[in-house]
């Protein structure tokens, strides 16, 4: 057994002298060793151009070996950062910036590369208000207005990329470095999308020392609900803490906001910095009211149901903006649920009927309050001819007034030449706002939402008029959804021909769908009956483009 263990110990030696002999030997040797993993890394970045105008772009290539990371930093531009191979960066200003490229190799050496952009045109004016003016205090700051000037010099956001334009928002400004949230139908503008650490700066104006309140009305439809907002004011170079919300509950919903009020806050007189800090994440902002003076707030019921008068299988929303509300109880007869505790309820009524919906309030000095509303759901009538929503010679059964809404860049006039029928039509003219984010008009029923139950297989006609060539989407609102089609010229979608004469469309009602694009209209409470709007997947219109559209002659018929 002995000698056998030396044998091995013996084979084992010459196998090792063997691969180490290999190991030593060069090309002349006969053995072809491959030495590539030894060359290191290059840096190896280009730019499609170092010198522009300002609002141009400058695209950056990075084509470097061996990379274990890279970080991009861009003086000037927009994004500030990157970590990717290929960006394409915006410079909103002139004069000369450094772009600079650093790379770390997987031998963990580290090159760096600069460039050097020049950009011609009017040099950045540093930190201004948004609008031109600062805001005056007492008054309103929208938070979506922060100042212009860039990232942490006017703001500070966490991450490159604007996080509600990647969800499909439209976009609210070029410049936009937080992240801000446009609603659907344009009418809430705020930001989102929040993390720690993240701050937004207002110039603002206040008119008289002393002590203020601010009011802020915020959203959060996380599960831990939102983080404090903490204000601050400058101070030469440093921020001091003026006062802050405190961490608050979920609201009903991320487009659900309640006011949250800080109390004497002291403001000098004067143009000053204004500093919104967050703690954390969870918070939507939409707005803050800074009100001069002490906050005295009353014991007090208010409430409120979107519909008084509604058919059945149809949904109310009650919403409690009572004060110092220390309990509240709902109560709804005949309605589904039957009682609740939140401060924003949707209540169901399957049946016909009067009933009762009650809210009784605890405040939080001991007081007590309540509130009653009167629902009458009727029964859903059967359609049997033409539902006209604007229109003086089509035949209807049924017939509601419609009431005009400019929303963004549009505006909406009755012409009473070269209508499609009758004497008049509406004509949808395009106006270009540098602070616009697309077209976007609305006829709204009046003077109710309007119960259209019964054209689910029907048609929703329309007569257009138009040169414009872009894609834009016609859109009905019912129980706060949006269902949409969308009219595409490259397929002449529904028929459309963009000669400048007038086509009649007749759109299924079940095309009609939400933004899953599987979920059909409900027709039966529609707010908004005809919306005309830009597409959000594509870019907003230029100044002089051409976006305007005549319209007439808007019906459901059944066939």
């Amino acid at each position: 057994m002995k000698k056998i263990n030396q044998f091995l110990s013996i084979k084992l030696a010459i196998v090792f002298g063997l691969f180490f002999l290999i190991a030593a030997c060069t090309e002349d040797d006969g053995f072809v060793v491959d030495t590539s993993d030894i060359v290191p890394g290059e840096i190896l970045g280009d730019a499609s151009t170092l010198s522009i105008a300002n609002t141009e772009s400058v695209t950056f290539t990075d084509k470097s070996t061996k990379v274990q990371s890279r970080a991009w930093t861009f003086q000037g531009g927009t994004p500030a950062t990157s970590t990717d191979s290929i960006v394409t960066v915006s410079y909103v200003y002139g004069g000369t910036f450094t772009a600079e490229l650093t790379v770390t190799h997987i031998d963990n050496t580290i090159q760096t590369k600069e460039f050097v952009v020049e950009v011609s045109g009017p040099t950045g004016p540093g930190q201004t208000p948004y609008l031109g003016e600062p805001v005056s205090l007492p008054g309103i700051i929208e938070f979506e207005n922060y100042d212009v000037g860039g990232q942490d010099v006017a703001y500070s956001d966490t991450e490159e990329d604007n996080l509600a334009v990647l969800a499909g928002s439209a976009t609210y400004r070029e410049d936009d470095g937080i992240d801000i949230e446009v609603s659907a139908d344009g009418s809430l503008v705020n930001i989102g999308y929040s993390g720690p650490d993240e701050w937004m700066e207002y110039t603002v104006d206040v008119t008289t020392a002393g002590k203020h309140y601010f009011k802020f009305s915020v959203a959060s439809g996380s599960d831990t609900g939102g983080s404090s907002v903490i204000i601050q004011a400058q101070n030469g170079d440093e921020f001091s803490d003026l006062g802050e919300t405190g961490d608050f509950d979920a609201t009903a919903g991320w487009s659900s906001y309640e006011d949250l009020i800080v109390t004497d806050i002291e403001l000098a007189e004067g143009e000053q910095v204004l500093r919104f800090y967050l703690t954390g994440g969870g918070v939507n902002l939409d707005k803050v009211e800074v009100v001069a003076g002490d906050f005295d707030v009353v014991p007090e019921v208010d409430a409120l149901a979107s519909s008084l008068a509604i058919f059945e299988g149809q949904t109310v929303t009650f919403t409690d903006n009572s004060t110092l509300v220390d309990t509240r109880n709902w109560t709804f007869e005949g309605g589904d649920p039957a009682a609740s505790t939140d401060a924003e309820v949707a209540v169901s009524y399957a049946n016909a009927g009067t009933f009762e919906a009650t809210i009784d309030i605890t405040h939080t000095d001991g007081s007590t309050g309540s509130q009653t509303f009167e629902i009458v759901v009727s029964e859903s009538t059967s359609r049997t001819g033409n539902l006209v929503l604007y229109s003086e010679t089509t035949p209807f059964e049924t017939q509601t007034d419609v009431t005009v809404q400019n929303n963004n860049m549009v505006e909406i006039t009755p012409v009473t030449e070269g209508a499609f029928e009758g004497d008049e039509a509406y004509y949808f003219k395009y106006v270009f706002s540098a602070n616009g984010y697309g077209l976007h008009a609305t006829l709204n029923a009046e003077p109710t939402a309007l119960d259209a139950t019964g054209y689910e297989n029907g048609f929703y006609n329309v007569a257009i008029k138009t040169t414009c060539v872009g894609k834009v989407k016609i859109r009905m609102r019912g129980n706060g959804t949006d269902y949409w089609v969308m009219l595409d010229d490259a397929v002449k979608t529904y028929g459309l021909e963009r000669d400048g004469e007038w086509h009649v469309l007749k759109i299924p009602v079940s095309d009609f769908k939400a933004n899953d694009r599987t979920t059909v209209v409900n027709l039966a409470s529609l707010s908004n009956v005809f919306v005309l709007r830009s597409d959000e997947g594509s870019a907003t219109p230029g100044d002089g483009d051409d976006y305007d559209f005549y319209v007439d002659d808007i019906y459901f018929s059944l066939d």
